[in-house]
């Protein structure tokens, strides 16, 4: 085993790379990255699973977050609904397009037409307006590029998806 001075384990506590903790009348160093941990006296553990008094220690980020079973990282959020707010919705069935505030949690939208489309999958619209004004939506749009106009001056406003195509944006705004 090679030797490591006591700087270098402080060092490596600092950026974060070992994590040191007492647990069960030990001191242990955990590798940050693998989960590894190494008990400092050559003491033999004693049972592995923690004791009914001693919860099981979790990360920051675990405390914080919930447990890591637990996150959804393969969908954004709130892709079903129900939305509430300002919407930009494009009827499927006619194709008229509407702007409106729903103050109300709703997962449709009725058209004049009749038909009603369902609110799923909406991306943000993030619209500046060479006025000064900002304006934020939530659409159901498709297009690559669209134009919406500015509520407070009334001048068309063109609109395009980001680079990941997870958003709009003005265009010339690209990001």
């Amino acid at each position: 085993m090679e030797n490591i001075k006591i700087q270098d384990v402080r060092e490596l506590c600092q950026r974060g790379a070992l994590r040191a903790f007492a647990k069960g009348g030990g001191v242990y160093l955990e590798d940050t990255t693998t989960g590894e941990s190494v008990r400092l006296d050559n003491r033999p553990e004693k049972a592995s699973t923690p004791s009914r008094h001693e919860p099981e220690r979790r990360s920051r980020v675990e405390r914080m977050f919930g447990s890591r079973e637990t996150w959804n990282t393969n969908q954004p959020d709130d892709d079903q609904g129900p939305y509430k707010g300002f919407l930009l919705v494009k009827c499927e069935e006619c194709g008229e397009v509407k702007a409106f505030c729903a103050k109300r949690e709703t997962y449709g939208f009725k058209c004049s037409c009749g038909y009603e489309t369902a609110l799923e999958k909406l991306r943000p619209v993030f619209m500046h307006c060479k006025c000064g004004k900002t304006f934020r939506y939530k659409t159901n749009m498709t297009a690559e590029t669209f134009s919406h106009t500015c509520l407070s001056c009334k001048a068309p406003v063109d609109l395009e998806l980001n680079k990941k195509q997870t958003a709009y944006v003005t265009v010339g705004e690209r990001r």
